[in-house]
């Protein structure tokens, strides 16, 4: 078994007893470590990965308005089909975030449509194709919010448009994606926590966290790390102790 190491683009290693890993899963295991330790599980896993990503274009915008009167959220049915980025849409999945004041000033609101795409029809494009693509993107929108709620239009301050391009230029995380289910893998199994691999073969002292490890969504990327740690204190036979602050 390889102890674990990280060189430093400087030349310099350093050693550790146990390193955790919160790195997109790609580059962690095929760029850091030279995919030197994979099953062809993994290995599969990371070479087909789906064309179409779920909640992969955020249309986010700041609207002065108060909506706490609204839900949280609500899928907002379209009387005709509209196309964002290529796709026609029947309907928006529409978040209002008035339910958390630190979100906009008083008397505002942060609204955020979430949309399937892929990243290679983003890829695509030119940088001026792209930049215009994303600015349709958020006029279709706002002209649908603005039939459900008139006046919408012209209370709109911010717009924000984060394509897969976004996240794989801000996060590093591969083509875009937070991850993706395995073939095989249930929806429910992925929710729950169990995904690809919190180890890899021939790696000691070394465990992966977050959604490439640990199946999908941010609350199971929370409690990876406390998992991790309760699994060392089980190894080393300490008692495993939490405190809230």
């Amino acid at each position: 078994m390889i102890e674990p190491c990280a060189r430093l683009s400087n030349g310099t290693e350093h050693r550790a007893d146990v390193v955790i890993s919160n790195a997109d899963g790609r580059t962690t295991i095929f760029d850091m470590l030279d995919g030197r330790y994979v099953t062809d599980r993994i290995r599969a896993y990371y070479t087909d990965p789906p064309q179409e990503q779920d909640m992969a274009l955020h249309i986010s915008l700041g609207v002065a308005r108060d909506m706490r009167t609204e839900p949280h959220a609500l899928v907002l049915w379209l009387p005709e089909p509209i196309e964002i980025a290529g796709k026609r849409r029947d309907r928006l999945d529409v978040e209002f975030f008035a339910f958390a004041p630190e979100t906009a000033p008083p008397g505002k609101t942060t609204v955020q449509v979430l949309c399937s795409t892929s990243y290679e029809y983003w890829k695509a494009l030119s940088k001026e194709e792209y930049r215009a693509e994303k600015e349709r993107a958020a006029e279709a929108v706002i002209a649908c919010l603005d039939r459900r709620f008139p006046g919408f239009r012209e209370q709109v301050e911010v717009i924000d448009v984060a394509t897969p391009l976004t996240t794989e230029r801000f996060v590093g995380s591969y083509l875009g994606y937070q991850a993706w289910p395995m073939p095989e893998q249930k929806l429910l199994d992925a929710l729950s926590g169990k995904g690809l691999s919190k180890t890899l073969p021939g790696l000691s002292n070394f465990y992966m966290v977050g959604q490439w490890a640990g199946g999908l969504g941010l609350p199971n990327v929370a409690a990876m790390g406390r998992w991790a740690i309760r699994e060392l204190c089980k190894r080393d036979g300490r008692r495993f102790m939490t405190r809230v602050d």
